[in-house]
C-alpha cells in the first residue's frame, strides 16, 4: 500500500491522502512535521530526520531508508523537493510532494 502528501514549508503542514493517513496512523489528513517524527520510532528519528529534511537543497528527488513507525508499519518515503522558480542554486524550497510505501507490520 502507498499514499501520498504535500508538505507546505512555509506552512510546516502536510495534507496526506487516506492511505498515507492509516499508514502512519493519523487522526487527521493536515499534520505538522512534529507531528510526523512524533511517529517515527525513536531509533529511527535521527536518521528520518537527516533523509527528509535534511536533503533539501541538495537534490531535487531522493529516496529514504527504511523506518520503522511508533505503531509498527516499516515503511519508505520518495520526495520530490520544489523550489522556488528562479531558485536555481535550490536555497528555498517550497513543497515536498512525497509517496509513503507500507513495506510490512512487524507489530
Amino acid at each position: 500500500m502507498s499514499g501520498f502528501f504535500r508538505y507546505n514549508f512555509d506552512k510546516d503542514l502536510a495534507i496526506e491522502d487516506v492511505n498515507a493517513k492509516m499508514i502512519y496512523g493519523f487522526n487527521d489528513t493536515v499534520v505538522h512535521f512534529a507531528d510526523v517524527l512524533k511517529l517515527v520510532d525513536s531509533k529511527s528519528k535521527t536518521l528520518f530526520e537527516e533523509q527528509s529534511v535534511g536533503n533539501v537543497g541538495r537534490v531535487s528527488e531522493f529516496e529514504t531508508d527504511e523506518f520503522l513507525l511508533g505503531n509498527g508499519n516499516i515503511i519508505k518515503e520518495s520526495y520530490k523537493f520544489e523550489y522556488h522558480s528562479e531558485d536555481y542554486e535550490m536555497r528555498s524550497p517550497t513543497h515536498i510532494l512525497g509517496k509513503t510505501t507500507l513495506l510490512r507490520k512487524v507489530a
